[in-house]
């Protein structure tokens, strides 16, 4: 009497294949697949690890290193500046008051700025001097 607490199938399905039958042809394609993975994998280690290919045979010249292109120089364009401060009635001179120690103030210099200050639609310059400390004198 054959043992019936294991079916291979469950009740009132009966394909005619026995489970071991189903467990073979499963490893046979997992083998396969190993298999076919192990090919591709050792192609492509054989592709990124080959040697490089050498020079043909017979040309034993030797390599000359490349020459460093020399600059080509251009003109230098003529610029030239026109002193307006006096006709334009500009009479600044920065004081940046260093004295003994070179502190943040006395280097960080000035500044300048254009603006509409007055809002009459022409350019305001702003000029930001400095002073002497009252300690530093």
């Amino acid at each position: 009497m054959p043992d019936n607490r294991f079916p291979s199938q469950p009740e009132g399905r009966d394909t005619g294949v026995s489970g071991d039958a189903v467990i073979g042809r499963a490893f046979r394609w997992s083998l396969l697949v190993i298999l076919l993975l192990v090919v591709v994998g050792g192609m492509l280690a054989y592709l990124e690890l080959r040697p490089a290919e050498k020079a043909p045979p017979g040309d034993d010249s030797p390599v000359m290193a490349p020459r460093k292109a020399e600059p080509k120089t251009a003109p230098l364009p003529r610029v030239s500046f026109t002193d307006i401060t006096q006709s334009a009635g500009i009479d600044f001179v920065h004081e940046n008051g260093a004295a003994g120690d070179r502190l943040l103030p006395e280097t960080l210099g000035s500044g300048a700025a254009f603006l509409d200050f007055d809002n009459d639609g022409d350019q305001d310059l702003l000029l930001v001097n400095s002073d002497y400390w009252q300690d530093r004198r």
